[in-house]
């Protein structure tokens, strides 16, 4: 997944979000 804005409030809710559901455990995030 590739993230834009990820320090922004939505990216933090995104990867906040993202990152605590379980069927993308194994998925890996590049934020520029």
């Amino acid at each position: 997944v590739l993230v834009t804005g990820a320090t922004g409030k939505v990216g933090q809710t995104f990867l906040r979000r993202f990152l605590g559901d379980e069927a993308w455990s194994d998925a890996r995030v590049r934020a520029l």
